[in-house]
């Protein structure tokens, strides 16, 4: 190792992200902030690395700190168990109200859920048994409407 790399090594204090237990809201550019042409300003900067974008995640640490990241370095940290979950319902309600639709029942109740798992209401087995539901009602909805499973 060159003596350049061992002197970084040496003096750069290495950080571990935090982990992220559940998102608390998403930040996004207004339709009217806007150019004529409908493509979006980059009016927002990220709270971590201070780069402009168009959407900010919120969110709770498993510590109990608030924090925040544009969609490229949420990426970067460690998420908790139903982070995953959670993330795709809120993309998928702010896609339907982009495009003036209701959100979907099977988002809303996913989002509920695991909202209620993290202030003490639901109990883990219970909510992992709720989503289970949750995925198979949306399943066969799509199958219904005629759209194939995904495996």
């Amino acid at each position: 190792m060159s003596a350049l790399l061992k002197n970084l090594e040496g003096n750069l204090a290495v950080q571990a992200l935090p982990k992220i237990a559940r998102l608390t809201g998403v930040e996004r550019v207004k339709k009217d902030e806007t150019y004529h042409d409908d493509r979006p300003r980059f009016l927002l900067y990220c709270p971590h690395c201070g780069a402009r974008g168009k959407k900010i995640y919120w969110f709770v640490t498993e510590e109990g700190q608030t924090g925040g990241a544009m969609s490229g370095c949420i990426k970067l940290f460690p998420v908790g168990e139903y982070f995953n979950a959670y993330q795709k319902a809120v993309d998928n309600m702010i896609r339907f109200e982009q495009n003036g639709w209701n959100p979907s029942r099977f988002d809303l109740d996913t989002t509920n859920g695991i909202d209620l798992y993290f202030d003490g209401k639901l109990s883990k087995e219970r909510l992992d048994s709720g989503l289970r539901d949750i995925y198979n009602e949306r399943q066969a909805y799509l199958e219904k409407m005629g759209y194939k499973r995904r495996r």
